[in-house]
C-alpha cells in the first residue's frame, strides 16, 4: 500500500487533542451525551469530516455522521465508528481514536481516488458509556433501529430525563425512528483497554464476540435506630444485607468462571449517619459473561442467594433492571477481512473477547459487525490511556485495507 501513515498519525492524536478540550473538567476529560462539551465536539468531528470528503449531519440521536456516496446508489453504506463521550475524568483515546481513525481512513480514500460500490459512512455516538443517564448506546441503537419508549424516560443525577436533555440540545424526540437506517457492515477499532496485546508484542486482536451485559439498581430496606442503644440482636441492617449481597455477587461470578464479572460500583447509605443503623442502600450491580445463559446463570443464583441472606436479617429486596445487551458474536466474514488485512502488515492478529460493551454491540443486534483492539498502555477510562503514535498509524492503515476488502466482497 503506498500511503504513508505516519503523516495520518500527525494528524490523528491533533484531532485527539483537540477534542480533548471539549470537556467539562480541567483535567481528564469529561465529555458527557447532551452536554455543550458534546456539541462542541460534534462541531469539531463535523469540520474534519468535511476536509475529508464526507458530507456531514448529526442525526437525530445527536449522532455525528459523515457520509461519501459510492458507486452504486441501491447498496447500503459500510459503516465505520465509535463514540466521542467519555466517563468522568477519561483519557483521549477510549472511543475517540476510532472515530478519528475512521475520518483519517475516509480522507486517504479519497485523496488516492478509491472508488467504493458502496457508501462510506462514518460515526461518532453519543452516550456510548450510559454514565450522564446510565443507559448505554442511545447513539447506535439509533442507527440499529433499536430504541424502546423506556430510553426516553431516563434521567440524569439532577433529574434531566433524555427526552427533555435531546430538546434542550435542538433534537426531536418523536424523530428518533428516523435515525435507523440499512446498513453492509460496521467495522469499530477501539483501544484494547487491557494489557493483552502489550504483552503479545501484536498490535491488533480480532474481537469474536461482546459479552452480554445487565445493570441493575438493587435497594434492601431494613430499620434505622441509635447505634449505640439499640441491642444486635434483632437489628435490621440493611448495610450488613448489602455488604453479604457485595461477596455474593464476587463468588457468583468466580463460581462461573469463563470470564464473568459482577461489579457493585455505586452504593449509598440511608441515613449516612454515624451513630444510626442503616435503614436502606441503593446500590448498582453490573453483571457481564460471555454467553447470555452464563449471565442468567449468575443472576439467577445470584439473587437466590440475596433474598435468602435479606430475608434471615428481615430486610427488605428490591431490584430493578434498567440495562440489558444480549452477548453479540462478531460476522465471521468481517473477521475474515480483518484478520487478513492484519497479516498483510505482518503481524498474527490473536483472537480476543471483549467483556466491555461497544457500540457494535448495538449494531451487531441487527447488521453484520466487526471489532479490532488496538494496542494501548493497558490502561482504561483514564487520563493515562496512551496508543503509541505508530500504532495509531497502523489503525488508520488497518481501517483503509478493511474498506477496501469489504467494498470488493460485501453484496
Amino acid at each position: 500500500m503506498p500511503t504513508d501513515f505516519r503523516g495520518s498519525a500527525l494528524r490523528v492524536e491533533e484531532h485527539l487533542r483537540a477534542l480533548a478540550r471539549c470537556s467539562a473538567s480541567p483535567s481528564g476529560i469529561t465529555r458527557l451525551y447532551l452536554t455543550p462539551e458534546h456539541r462542541a465536539a460534534n462541531g469539531l468531528v463535523s469540520g474534519w469530516m468535511q476536509e475529508a470528503g464526507l458530507e456531514p449531519r448529526v442525526d437525530e440521536t445527536g449522532t455525528v455522521i459523515g457520509r461519501r456516496e459510492g458507486s452504486d446508489p441501491s447498496l447500503p453504506p459500510i459503516l465505520l465508528g465509535s463514540h466521542i463521550d467519555t466517563v468522568v475524568n477519561a483519557g483521549a483515546y477510549d472511543g475517540c481514536l476510532g472515530v478519528a481513525c475512521a475520518v483519517e481512513a475516509a480522507r486517504v480514500l479519497a485523496r488516492e481516488g478509491a472508488t467504493l460500490r458502496h457508501p462510506l459512512e462514518v460515526a461518532g455516538f453519543g452516550e456510548e458509556e450510559g454514565v450522564r443517564f446510565g443507559v448505554t448506546f442511545l447513539g447506535s441503537r439509533g442507527i440499529a433501529g433499536t430504541w424502546t419508549p423506556d430510553l426516553y424516560e431516563a434521567k440524569d443525577r439532577e433529574g434531566v430525563s433524555v427526552r427533555s436533555a435531546m430538546r434542550s440540545f435542538g433534537l426531536d424526540p418523536d424523530a428518533v425512528p428516523r435515525a435507523a437506517h440499512r446498513i453492509a457492515a460496521y467495522f469499530e477499532f477501539h483501544i484494547e483497554q487491557g494489557p493483552n496485546l502489550a504483552a503479545s508484542g501484536v498490535p491488533f486482536g480480532i474481537v469474536a464476540g461482546i459479552a452480554a451485559a445487565k445493570r441493575f439498581r438493587v435497594t434492601f430496606t431494613g430499620k434505622t435506630g441509635h447505634a449505640g442503644m439499640t441491642p444486635m440482636a434483632g437489628r435490621r441492617d440493611a448495610l450488613c444485607a448489602a455488604s453479604e449481597f457485595v461477596l455474593e455477587a464476587e463468588e457468583e461470578a468466580k463460581r462461573i468462571g469463563r470470564g464473568a464479572v459482577a461489579t457493585v460500583g455505586d452504593l449509598v447509605v440511608t441515613p449516612g449517619v454515624t451513630n444510626c443503623i442503616p435503614e436502606a442502600v441503593t446500590l448498582t450491580l453490573d453483571a457481564r459473561a460471555g454467553t447470555d445463559e452464563d449471565l442468567e446463570e449468575l443472576l439467577s443464583r445470584l439473587f437466590d442467594r440475596s433474598r435468602a441472606s435479606a430475608a434471615r436479617r428481615s430486610v427488605a429486596l428490591e431490584r430493578d433492571c434498567y440495562y440489558s445487551s444480549k452477548a453479540v458474536a462478531c460476522s465471521e466474514a468481517l473477521k475474515e477481512i480483518l484478520r487478513s488485512s492484519v497479516r498483510e502488515m505482518g503481524f498474527e492478529p490473536p483472537e480476543m473477547f471483549s467483556m466491555a460493551g461497544h457500540d457494535a454491540a448495538a449494531i451487531g443486534e441487527k447488521y453484520p459487525v466487526a471489532m479490532a483492539f488496538v494496542r494501548d498502555a493497558g490502561i482504561g477510562h483514564s487520563p493515562k490511556e496512551h496508543c503509541d503514535a505508530e500504532d495509531v498509524a497502523r489503525t488508520v492503515e488497518l481501517t483503509v485495507r478493511a474498506v477496501r476488502a469489504a467494498d470488493a466482497i460485501l453484496p
